[in-house]
């Protein structure tokens, strides 16, 4: 009877280590869906001064950017003007390697994933040159939350 229960005991707790391991999503799996833009954060610095501004969809703009599990994306832009519904849509691809994520809609873009949950995704890229022998960088962050 010991024995019984021992090896019921073990077999719960596999059956949970199980459960737990595959329920952890990878950041592949975490990706895929639809992605409401909130804002883009873009900072520039120059030398010692630094300005940030926000370029973020407008009041009458929505943007979703959908990532489908074939390593295809679209990009729609919804805009109402006068009681009149716009959209745009792009489409690409995009790959994803360790926390890279690189796609193609109108142009190659790569980024940095910062964060990455089932409700959040926030996106940074960053360039940097030297401008009259002074340090010239940009930075930009997407902030995504999953609809």
């Amino acid at each position: 009877m010991k024995k019984s229960l021992k090896t019921l005991a073990v077999l719960i707790c596999a059956t949970y280590a199980l459960c737990f391991t595959q329920c952890t999503k990878s950041p592949e799996d975490l990706i895929i869906g639809s992605w409401n833009m909130e804002d883009v954060e873009i900072t520039e610095s120059y030398g010692d001064q630094s300005v940030t501004e926000h370029n973020g969809p407008e009041e009458n703009e929505t943007v979703v950017i959908t990532f489908n599990k074939d390593n295809t994306m679209t990009q729609v832009v919804t805009t109402v003007e006068d009681g009149i519904t716009y959209t745009h849509t792009k489409r690409g691809t995009y790959t994803l390697v360790d926390n890279n994520l690189s796609f193609v809609l109108s142009g190659p873009q790569t980024y940095d994933i910062e964060t990455l949950d089932k409700h959040d995704m926030i996106l940074s890229t960053s360039e940097s040159s030297m401008i009259d022998g002074i340090l010239h960088t940009t930075i930009g962050k997407v902030y995504l939350k999953r609809l």
